[in-house]
């Protein structure tokens, strides 16, 4: 694939022209909404030389498995540092995928951006698939790039109602997209990883002398030296295993709860426990005690440095895994609200008039396990989620004003289908 960036050379080159600041601008408009051909002519050439090789993009999609290796560029290496720098390349194909989608809607070729769609939505899944959290992450935020364009798509003016329909079919048999039990699973090698570097390291090299800062010790000093010493060769390196997988035995307990609130809870509780106990840990009188007295102190404290680094993140991981899950009930919503007011020319006034005609029932929030909610207001309906906070928010979005917001898709009044 020509990246961008290149395909903007090329056309600088062979128009011999200058390209002007608001390319950015240019590129981010057409990512985001339809656009036609003569009004971004640099990025209609960057689509078109680009055709033949997402061919193989699009056969890509549509394979039923994905696998990507974590491979270290040495044996020493640990898995902590290893790179994934094609992930950079996944979020290209995305952002040329919804290009793409958006000129054929603009142009009315509805077959052609739903297909592009669907590919942007596999392309999601294929990516969470990936044994790291971030690529677990980055499948989520193509996701809700495949979602913006169905929304496109389903408020398109000249769609007909065997177009959504069949849209709405596709969607429905896609898989679901965010779970993060592989990413964890990693997580927890990469951790016990770190622990086998940490106890062979040297403590005098650069990485040592950052991995002892991370500890609290102060390596200017001779305490903090002699307690450098200490750590490294007076630590019981098997009590620190222990509790790394015994805290990611809990992390898998809490990550399993049957619904958000209860996986929310869980693991605020085990956050909060983890970082009271590495307060306690790092109060000087129990350091220096870990230090001069006892391998077990020792061992704890570096198990509850290790472990308060990482459970931070957990809660924010747990709210974008059931942020990703919620684009399918609110696109297949919005799909069938579409249908049903380009068939009966207004929009519904409750989601049990689209039952069972166009949804088999009304779709749930995966937040709360209840169905999505909906309210029309005065020239659009609203179908929405909670977040994580569980309230009704009245269909207020992320992108209006104020802290508390629902998870918000739109369908446009329109005229009724002649």
């Amino acid at each position: 694939m020509v990246k961008f960036g290149e395909a903007v050379e090329k056309y600088r080159k062979e128009q011999k022209i200058a390209v002007g600041e608001d390319l950015l601008d240019q590129y981010n408009a057409a990512i985001d909404a339809p656009w036609q051909a003569n009004d971004f002519p640099l990025i209609k050439s960057w689509v078109d030389i680009n055709q033949k090789p997402m061919e193989i993009v699009l056969e890509g999609t549509r394979q039923p498995h994905y696998f990507r290796p974590i491979v270290k560029t040495t044996e020493e290496e640990p898995l902590l540092a290893t790179l994934i720098p094609d992930i950079q390349q996944m979020r290209e194909l995305a952002r040329f995928l919804s290009v793409r989608s958006m000129l054929a809607i603009s142009e009315e070729r509805f077959d052609d951006a739903s297909r592009d769609s669907i590919a942007l939505h596999r392309l999601a899944r294929h990516v969470g698939e990936g044994a790291t959290i971030i690529e677990s992450l980055v499948g989520v935020a193509i996701d809700f790039v495949a979602r913006n364009v169905d929304l496109k798509l389903a408020n398109a003016e000249s769609i007909t109602v065997e177009q959504l329909k069949a849209h709405q079919h596709k969607l429905s048999e896609l898989p679901t997209l965010a779970h993060f039990d592989q990413a964890l699973k990693t997580e927890h090698m990469v951790n016990l990883d770190a622990v086998q570097m940490i106890a062979t390291m040297n403590m005098k090299s650069d990485q040592g002398k950052t991995t002892l800062s991370l500890m609290g010790l102060d390596l200017s000093s001779t305490m903090g030296q002699m307690m450098a010493t200490l750590f490294q060769n007076s630590v019981d390196w098997n009590v620190v295993f222990v509790g790394i997988n015994d805290y990611h035995s809990k992390v898998k307990e809490a990550m399993s709860q049957e619904s958000f609130a209860k996986r929310h809870t869980a693991i605020k509780e085990l956050s909060e426990e983890i970082q009271t106990e590495a307060e306690q840990a790092n109060r000087p009188t129990a350091l220096t005690l870990a230090a001069l007295f006892s391998p077990q102190r020792r061992a704890n404290h570096m198990r509850l440095i290790l472990v308060s680094l990482l459970a931070p993140a957990l809660e924010q991981v747990a709210v974008a895994e059931t942020r990703g899950n919620s684009n399918a009930p609110l696109t297949e919503t919005a799909f069938a609200v579409a249908t049903y007011q380009k068939r009966e020319g207004s929009l519904p006034e409750r989601l049990e008039q689209l039952v069972p005609e166009d949804l088999a029932a009304i779709p749930l929030d995966p937040f709360t396990g209840q169905p999505v909610k909906y309210i029309v207001k005065k020239d659009e309906a609203r179908i929405y989620v909670t977040v994580k906070d569980l309230e009704d928010n009245q269909g207020v979005s992320e992108f209006e004003l104020g802290e508390a917001h629902d998870i918000v898709v739109q369908v446009k009044k329109q005229q009724p289908e002649n």
